[in-house]
């Protein structure tokens, strides 16, 4: 039974006559107008146990829940909850069974307790795959539950709802023409729910839901092999929106301008580089000028290859060839397994992460620093299309992420990078001089800087020890190993060993594309968790160091040694 009862002192007469006489397993009401434990004793009902939580020192607010022996209720403390100021978390278990259960009050002159409400949907989803239950005074009259349709600030929270699964049960008004008390379920059979009469004194009706404590029959999506469908279906659904708005235009001589400005732009861009060449130059400081040299010169050579030369004075011209080439240089540095004698570490620590929550204030404040100028990645999405897509972008991410790290499963479309050549030093026509640029899909990249690490700086220098291709060397099984020991398990060691297999990438030069290569070894340069994980595999080199002090940089050890003369 789900009540308001604005001020429940006065009213307690008939609580206990509607409890008694109605047998309620579990009693949920909202504006209870206690502001301290004083009256908590005098709200005893027998056979119940009283769980309350008080708006301090002001009138109004606050939640109060009764559990009905033999069921057996306990607090659920948890911080991530906690965010929702008026709110009550309850566990509530029955035999084998757990329930889940959220008493909340959002007062109306709080909106921004909207998203703290959707992060606690999603937050108690992540607890246990069981029956759940959020019952409470929403205040939230902008939404039409019988049609889902909602006023634009309400819209995130509604597709937040949606995709994580919930059920809301109460569709006909609770105070006037609004439907104010809701009841939202996930993983729970609701057989009937029913508007009754306004409880006495209150302006609110009464709502009444009957459900059965039993294993749901159905999970909200357990089968993990439906998430390529949906990313297929995301893709899918962007190229038609993309498509539907590109045939909207049909003046084709303003296109035809945009592509002659696109061309005098491009050749503006060349000029503007050969004059920062010139001011380079002219330049007193060497070493600015060198500099200045070299980043000019990439801007313009990792764009345009005209040819390369092999050995046996064998000239390549052919863009096809050029890239096939390249990306052959760039994979050979990569390594095999050839065994797996150290699957089995002993562990290095008594913490552990088995799995990293996304949100979407997390997830909407990643997009609102991506560079939507940034290239598209392998999968031909504009990151610009992702930051301005609108409020409903986060929630499908979030669904799409959540699904994915639940399930421990990386997509295959994200695995996928495009490697742009970038001249390094020595004969631009020799392909053993350029190093790889990888670009990435973004969506893999928002998914990625949710659990970023950046580097380490330090402001000397000493001793270097230089791993050659140390990046592209690390061993897949020994790295998921090494993280293993860490304290990382399932399903987020499966994620991440989902995350380093079955990688392809393909060079890219002069609009042409080589055939994919798979990278059976190395962390992704220029991905968000490449540093990170390289640092985790190395992380216990220094234990072989025993003459000096190692310092660990990226793909660089540092030894200092001290000793007097």
């Amino acid at each position: 039974l789900l009540i308001n009862s604005r001020s429940i002192v006065n009213k307690f007469g008939s609580l206990k006559n509607i409890a008694y006489s109605g047998s309620f397993d579990i009693i949920m009401a909202t504006e209870t107008w206690l502001q301290d434990d004083s009256s908590i004793d005098l709200m005893s009902l027998i056979g119940y146990k009283l769980f309350s939580k008080n708006r301090r020192n002001r009138r109004g607010g606050g939640c109060l829940v009764y559990v009905k022996a033999p069921l057996q209720a306990t607090l659920l403390n948890d911080p991530n909850l906690d965010k929702v100021q008026e709110s009550l978390w309850l566990t509530i278990a029955f035999h084998n069974i757990r329930l889940l259960l959220g008493c909340i009050y959002r007062p109306p002159s709080n909106p921004y307790d909207l998203s703290h409400i959707s992060e606690s949907f999603n937050h108690l989803s992540d607890l246990s795959p069981g029956p759940k239950l959020i019952a409470g005074d929403f205040n939230a009259p902008g939404i039409c539950w019988s049609s889902l349709t909602a006023h634009h600030k309400f819209l995130p929270f509604l597709s937040n709802l949606n995709a994580g699964g919930w059920t809301q049960h109460v569709k006909s008004p609770t105070r006037g023409n609004h439907v104010l008390d809701l009841v939202f379920t996930k993983c729970l059979t609701v057989s009937q729910t029913s508007i009754l009469n306004h409880f006495p004194g209150s302006d609110h009706k009464m709502v009444q839901c009957t459900f059965l404590l039993e294993p749901s029959p159905t999970m909200f999506i357990n089968d993990w092999s439906s998430l390529p469908n949906l990313i297929h279906l995301f893709y899918q659904n962007l190229s038609n929106c993309l498509n539907s708005l590109y045939q909207t235009s049909h003046d084709f001589s303003l296109l035809m301008q945009l592509h002659s400005l696109s061309r005098t732009i491009q050749q503006k861009n060349i000029s503007l580089l050969n004059n920062q060449e010139l001011k380079a130059l002219s330049h007193p400081n060497p070493s600015w000028k060198i500099s200045k040299l070299n980043k000019t010169r990439n801007k313009v050579v990792s764009h345009s290859i005209s040819h390369l030369n092999l050995p046996g004075n064998v000239a390549l011209t052919s863009p096809q060839e050029i890239c096939e080439v390249l990306n052959s240089v760039f994979t050979s540095s990569f390594t095999t397994d050839s065994f797996h004698t150290t699957t089995n570490m002993p562990l290095s620590t008594a913490e552990s992460l088995n799995v990293i929550h996304f949100t979407i204030k997390g997830i909407s404040g990643i997009l609102n620093v991506t560079k939507p100028s940034s290239r598209p990645g392998p999968d031909g999405l504009p990151p610009s299309i992702i930051r301005f897509a609108g409020p409903d972008m986060p929630v499908i991410l979030l669904k799409l992420f959540t699904l994915s790290m639940i399930g421990g499963i990386v997509p295959s479309q994200w695995k996928q990078s495009t490697i742009i050549p970038l001249h390094k030093n020595g004969p631009i026509q020799d392909p053993t001089n350029y190093r790889p640029i990888n670009h990435l899909p973004i969506i893999s990249r928002i998914m990625e800087k949710i659990s970023q690490h950046g580097f380490l700086k330090f402001p000397y220098v000493v001793v270097y020890l230089d791993m050659t291709k140390a990046f592209d060397r690390v061993s897949h099984t020994r790295l998921i190993a090494k993280a293993r020991s860490y304290g990382i398990g399932d399903p987020l060691l499966s994620w991440l060993s989902s995350y380093l297999s079955e990688r392809s990438q393909v060079v890219s030069v002069n609009d042409c594309s080589s055939q994919p290569q798979p990278v059976t070894s190395g962390v992704i340069q220029g991905s968000v968790l490449g540093p990170l994980l390289f640092l985790m595999y190395i992380n216990d080199v220094s234990k072989s160091i025993i003459c000096g002090t190692p310092f660990l940089f990226a793909d660089d050890i540092k030894v200092v040694y001290s000793f007097s003369p």
